[in-house]
Order: C-alpha cells, then sequence, then structure tokens
C-alpha cells in the first residue's frame, strides 16, 4: 500500500489529511506498516484523512444533519476513488467513539460515499471501538486493539527481572502501596478517587487527578454524594504523580520507550495498581481497552481494570488472565452497573491494604509477583499480539478477494 504522499485536503474545520509523520496516526501506522510487512496489496494507493472533533461541525446528535467532508478533497482524487483507483481511508483509529449514537460518524459517511458515488468496498474505517468488529455498516470496517501495540518489546524474563530490581529499589509501603492515575476531566474517574478519598484509602495511593471544579462537584452531588465531603475532596486537587517537569514529555501514552518510562517507574513503585480506562460508565456502545489497561501487564503488576462492564470477560476471552482472585474478587465482580463494581471494588483495595499494611516491604514484593508463571504469560500474550494480527489477517484476506474481482 502506498499513499497519497503529499497534502492535498483543502483546509477546514472538519477533516484533515494524514500525511507525514503525525502522533494522531497511531492505529492508521500500524495497519499500513503490517499490510506491507506481509507483502499485501501493493497495488492499493490510499488517500487518509481524519475527522477533526468540533461538536459545532460533526453530529453529536440524532438530527438529520449529515457533513459533507468528501467536498474538501480535490475533484482529481475523487474521480480515482470513483474509478476505483484510490481507497479512502477514514482514520479514527485513535479513538473509540460510538458511531452510531454518540457521534454519527456512519449515517454521515453513508450519505457522502452515496452522494460522491464511490463504491463502499473502497471506503475504509478504523477504529479502536472493538464493538465496531460486530456490525456491516455498508463499507469496510477495520477495528482493533491499537493501544496494546509496542508496549512489550523486550524478552519476557528480561523485561521481569529489570521490574522485578526496581520494584525492590523504589517500592516502600510508607510512601504508597498502589496507584490511581486519572489525567483529565472525567466524572466517572473524579468519583472514583472520591470514593478512595471518602474511605480514606488515598491515603495508602499514589493519585493523579485534575482540579475537581464546580461542574464537577455538582454532577457527584447528583450521583448521590456529600456536597460537604464533595467539596473537601475537590481541596485536595489536583493531584500529581505521573507529570514530568518537562510538559513536552507527558505522553506516557506513547508506544515510545523514552515516554514508557515515567509510567512503569509509578507501576514498579506500587504493588498493585488501579487502571481506570477511558470509558467507565459510557452509556453507549463502547468497548475499548487503551493503554492504561496494557502497561500493566508490560509490568507484571496485579491490577484492577475500572472500565465498561463484563471487560474481565471481554480479557479472558482473549486469553489473558485477570488475577482478580489476589484481591478476593470474581472474575464477574464487574458485571454489575457502575455502583456495585465500584463497591465492590473500593472493598477488595480496603481488604487489600489492610493485608499488605501487616507486611514488610520484602513481604509485600513477594505477593507482588508471587503469580510469577501467570505474570510472565499475560506478558507474553501482550507481545504475540496474536488476537489483533488475527483479525488483521482476516481484514486483508477479505480485501485481496474484494480486489481480485473488481
Amino acid at each position: 500500500m502506498f499513499p497519497v504522499n503529499k497534502n492535498v485536503v483543502y483546509k477546514n474545520n472538519t477533516i484533515q489529511q494524514c500525511v507525514g509523520k503525525m502522533r494522531t496516526t497511531y492505529g492508521l501506522d500500524i495497519l499500513v506498516n503490517y499490510i506491507n510487512s506481509k507483502g499485501k496489496l501493493p497495488n492499493v494507493k490510499y488517500l487518509a484523512i481524519k475527522p477533526i472533533y468540533d461538536k459545532h461541525t460533526w453530529n453529536w446528535s440524532k438530527k438529520h444533519h449529515y457533513i459533507d467532508f468528501i467536498r474538501y478533497i480535490p475533484l482529481k482524487y475523487i474521480k480515482m476513488m470513483q474509478r476505483k483507483e484510490l481507497v479512502l481511508i477514514f482514520d479514527n483509529a485513535q479513538e473509540a467513539f460510538d458511531p452510531i449514537n454518540e457521534i454519527l460518524f456512519w449515517e454521515t459517511i453513508r450519505h457522502n460515499i452515496k452522494r460522491y458515488r464511490i463504491d463502499p468496498d473502497y471506503f475504509w474505517y478504523l477504529s479502536s471501538n472493538v464493538n465496531d468488529r460486530r456490525y456491516s455498516p455498508g463499507f469496510r470496517v477495520y477495528s482493533e486493539h491499537f493501544w496494546s501495540y509496542g508496549i512489550a518489546v523486550d524478552d519476557v524474563d528480561k523485561a521481569f527481572e529489570e521490574t522485578v530490581n526496581n520494584t525492590i529499589k523504589t517500592f516502600d509501603k510508607e510512601r504508597a502501596l498502589f496507584s490511581s492515575l486519572n489525567g483529565q476531566d472525567k466524572i466517572h474517574r473524579h468519583w472514583w478517587h472520591y470514593k478512595l478519598f471518602k474511605s480514606k484509602l488515598d491515603q495508602y495511593a499514589m493519585i493523579s487527578n485534575p482540579r475537581v471544579n464546580f461542574t464537577a462537584q455538582r454532577q457527584l452531588v447528583e450521583l448521590g454524594e456529600s456536597d460537604f465531603h464533595t467539596k473537601r475532596w475537590a481541596a485536595t486537587t489536583p493531584r500529581t504523580v505521573d507529570r514530568d517537569p518537562d510538559p513536552s514529555k507527558n505522553h506516557g501514552w506513547v508506544n515510545n520507550q523514552q515516554y514508557l518510562k515515567k509510567d512503569y517507574a509509578i507501576l514498579d513503585a506500587s504493588a498493585f495498581h488501579i487502571a481506570l480506562e477511558t470509558y467507565i460508565e459510557p452509556g453507549y456502545n463502547n468497548k475499548l481497552l487503551s493503554e492504561k489497561t496494557w502497561k500493566p501487564y508490560a509490568r507484571f503488576i496485579p491490577t484492577i481494570v475500572l472500565s465498561i462492564n463484563d471487560t474481565s470477560k471481554h480479557l479472558s476471552q482473549l486469553g489473558y488472565d485477570t488475577l482478580y482472585s489476589v484481591f478476593g474478587l470474581e472474575e464477574t465482580w464487574d458485571k454489575h452497573e457502575i455502583e456495585r463494581r465500584y463497591t465492590e471494588a473500593l472493598n477488595a483495595v480496603d481488604i487489600t491494604c489492610k493485608k499488605l499494611n501487616a507486611m514488610t516491604n520484602t513481604q509485600i514484593i513477594d505477593w507482588k509477583f508471587k503469580k510469577e508463571k501467570v505474570l510472565k504469560q499475560n506478558y507474553t500474550i501482550l507481545q504475540s499480539n496474536n488476537i489483533n494480527c488475527k483479525w488483521r489477517d482476516e481484514f486483508i484476506e477479505n480485501m485481496e478477494t474484494v480486489y481480485e474481482n473488481t
């Protein structure tokens, strides 16, 4: 595959062309590089675009208002698409929006390809919402766990030894027993950290949380929390443990070892971790496992993943052992509504902290790595990337068959 390698899309506030080395073309680069590494689809030329997430432009409601985004592409390239000489790739791979109910991407895309008479097989939609795989919206859709790519790169034994040594050097129960990180103003993440604060469990944690503003305080009260305690919690924010003094280096999500070191240092100094996912209670049809879930697997640390319900089931289907038993949690603990999930997770943190507080630092480190075989197995699964590769191969095979017959 080879791209239109010059910027041809007219300047606008709706789409931008993915050209050159862009940090925001993460998933696109992964898929195209994989296809080329296999020597597949060598004659396919593509033009890649990504949406500019502007609520005043894209349709975030169910009103029948469809943006004409293809008009920003020069006529020369539109005609190439119509002649099946060019694939248009809509790169949403960095995100996991619900394209049916949250932002109406799919209806808008159908409107555009019909208006411009583009063959649906020559339009690819990429995303990190693996629920998209269940649908056939009338054009080609590809989704995978893009955020798991490139995190586990070293030999498993080497990575394990490095992690254990760093933990021995940096862990101190007097500093913290666990870590829980939130870098964005998301109400359900605020809510979790508020619950840790109210239960006085935050005293055992390295917590990052942005400032809780007045709007967030009101939302917490609407969720049934005390106005008094909400204000007390807000007064302790922002809390910061995962920010580099140099703002240019605060890219923990990038699969670059230089940036991962900061996050790994926090995980190594923790006995266990709470992964606060992007979506915890979205109200939409989203299934995203981001780098927040995968990094702990790369550092061999027992982790409670707070994500949408039934995430533990999905992880098990991918081959991972969640190790929830070390926290006294059943594998099905997260199938319930959010309040019950928070209650069970909070109880597990409380019990685990009491148990670890009765141990010495050495005993806690032994506890952390006690399930060495399973921890290494999870790392190997992450490193092999077998599920994503299987999905890529299936997509490539389908596209080869389609393009051979056109």
